[in-house]
């Protein structure tokens, strides 16, 4: 990302998640969950990022890929010659759906699998803030 460029690469096919090697050129699947609720995302185990129902695609996007990217990090290297490839489980509680909804063709347009589960309550604690904060 440029500096002031508020839109992440949009070299889809050639993004590698985290960390790897030049001579990486096999993906392997690793599962990250992103739960979305009415104003907040969490990526993973990072922490959560709030939003509004107003959030444009490409802000979710500016703020989805980076999270995504980072939480990679957290997996360590893969195996010699290979790149992760995160496999996305959305969980959508209440709220959720707009943003998801926005965020879902970003997901497509970088080729990764994604699933979908709605929930009622919020599943992350992360999403609260209040263990955040205190």
């Amino acid at each position: 990302m440029q500096a002031g460029d508020d839109t992440p690469s949009m070299d889809f096919a050639k993004h590698h998640w985290g960390y790897s090697t030049p001579q990486a050129n096999v993906g392997f699947d690793h599962d990250v969950t992103i739960w979305i609720g009415a104003h907040s995302i969490v990526v993973g185990g990072q922490q959560p990022i709030l939003i509004s129902r107003a959030e444009s695609a490409q802000r979710l996007a500016a703020i989805v890929v980076p999270a995504m990217d980072r939480e990679a990090r957290t997996w360590g290297r893969p195996p010699a010659h290979h790149y992760w490839v995160p496999n996305v489980k959305f969980v959508i509680s209440p709220g959720g759906n707009v943003p998801f909804e926005r965020l879902r063709p970003l997901i497509e347009r970088h080729g990764l699998l994604s699933t979908v589960e709605y929930r009622l309550e919020l599943e992350s604690p992360r999403q609260t803030f209040h263990s955040w904060v205190q």
